[in-house]
């Protein structure tokens, strides 16, 4: 299974096209237990998703290890960093993860060392695979500049933004595992055209288009999107974030759309953007 389950919508009001808000904690743990069903065997969250890691260790309690579980140290030294990271497992009710990533690059930026801190974690067996959260090409070349040690990178990755397609290949030649997110640029790709003003407007018009494709394929808009992702061979995890149960059981059924979804690979290859003021979420404020 190439998913990865995000649970930042466990959390947080995530997305912009949420208008549910966080997830119940009631039916969280029907939605863990149905991605463990369904052969999804990675968790995605962070400190900084709310109490996401508390509601993934109430059902790790019940189910030790029944998922690989990937967080993230916060906006935090290196000095600090083992406290972060001790706080993380006790709230994930488990000794170790297989990931953990740098959540802001701008961390590193600031304390280089936070990257003797993760192989000394990962020398302790803690965690199998270090690396970073990232959101510019430009902070992977300086990783690469600086032969820093790394095991995985999540990075955005989606029809309109493809801006790290080009260094996939570069990581799997090193080993690096490669988890993308923002499948659906938090929720915009749900968006009607005509409610794309102000610095989202210049996506309108690919966006229009997007829809008019999917209708002339009879592929759903979501499975076209997703499958763009999972399509990409270089891509290990595909990290998928829900509004609820019912949300996780369509994105299940993408893989009817797969065959058909790559008979238009060519097409949808066309809708790349690259101003980094629209399809950056931090920039849409």
């Amino acid at each position: 299974m190439k998913y990865a389950l995000g649970t930042a919508q466990f959390g947080l009001d995530y997305g912009i096209n949420n208008a549910r808000g966080k997830i119940p904690p009631a039916e969280i743990d029907g939605i863990l237990t149905a991605a463990l069903s369904a052969g999804i065997e990675v968790l995605d969250t962070a400190p900084d998703y709310g109490n996401s890691e508390d509601l993934i260790g109430a059902f790790n309690s019940r189910h030790p290890e029944a998922f690989k579980i990937v967080t993230k140290l916060p906006d935090c030294g290196g000095e600090e960093a083992a406290w972060f990271f001790e706080r993380s497992l006790q709230r994930l009710k488990t000794g170790s993860v297989y990931g953990l990533l740098v959540h802001h690059f701008s961390a590193y930026e600031k304390d280089k060392s936070l990257g003797d801190v993760l192989k000394q974690f990962k020398s302790q067996r803690r965690v199998k695979k270090i690396g970073f959260s990232l959101y510019y090409p430009k902070d992977l070349l300086k990783l690469f500049e600086n032969a820093v040690d790394v095991d995985l990178v999540q990075v955005p990755y989606n029809i309109f933004d493809r801006r790290f397609e080009p260094f996939f290949g570069l990581l799997k030649a090193r080993g690096v595992e490669v988890h993308a997110r923002s499948v659906f640029l938090q929720g915009l790709i749900f968006k009607q055209p005509d409610d794309l003003k102000g610095k989202l407007s210049p996506l309108s018009q690919k966006l229009a288009s997007l829809h008019t494709l999917s209708r002339q394929h009879e592929i759903p808009l979501w499975a076209m999107a997703l499958n763009f992702v999972q399509l990409n061979e270089n891509v290990d995890k595909v990290v998928l974030g829900v509004d609820g149960l019912t949300h996780l059981k369509s994105w299940l059924q993408a893989e009817q759309f797969l065959k058909s979804t790559k008979n238009i690979l060519e097409e949808l290859r066309m809708f790349q953007e690259d101003d980094e003021g629209v399809i950056l979420p931090v920039n849409w404020k």
